[in-house]
């Protein structure tokens, strides 16, 4: 905790990288974890990056229901990286406490909004049955929507909730 607490990248990573092995032990430092998203570097944004990629997988692993992981997971959905990955497998592992801002964000689309939709919705879906307060958000979606692939994830979804 002391090391994510504090500013040596490298060892930081060294940590993540082991915290990652480690499933759902970490959750005792959970909030160390957490905070490595408030974290900015201008000469080593990269390590950072890949930091920040593996405290997403931690907190997945420890089923985290911290709104701000959750929130930081959603943000980096549009980003088509490794951390786009690790987002999404996390958000579906957590499951149920991801859900009241999944479905936020998803109603904060519009109809330009076709690839963070067509994730959101397959989060969604993924999730399951734990998904079905999302219900009228994904009907939303699927009667403004005139992206086939956004259809057909909306209406899977739709399937997987019930």
């Amino acid at each position: 905790q002391a090391i994510l607490n504090g500013s040596n990248l490298d060892e930081q990573l060294r940590i993540m990288k082991l915290l990652v092995q480690m499933n759902d032990q970490p959750k005792r430092i959970e909030p160390a974890v957490v905070g490595l998203f408030s974290k900015r570097s201008l000469e080593e944004r990269e390590k950072l990056r890949d930091i920040q990629t593996y405290a997403i997988t931690v907190l997945g692993n420890t089923k985290s229901s911290s709104i701000k992981a959750i929130d930081y997971m959603i943000s980096v959905l549009p980003n088509y990286g490794n951390d786009t990955d690790a987002a999404k497998e996390a958000l579906v592992k957590i499951g149920k406490p991801a859900v009241p801002s999944l479905m936020n964000r998803l109603d904060k689309t519009t109809d330009q909004d076709g690839g963070i939709q067509y994730q959101l919705l397959t989060i969604l879906g993924k999730i399951g049955k734990d998904a079905m307060p999302a219900g009228k958000s994904i009907q939303r979606v699927l009667s403004l929507t005139r992206n086939s692939d956004v259809k057909y994830a909306a209406e899977a979804a739709l399937q997987m909730i019930q």
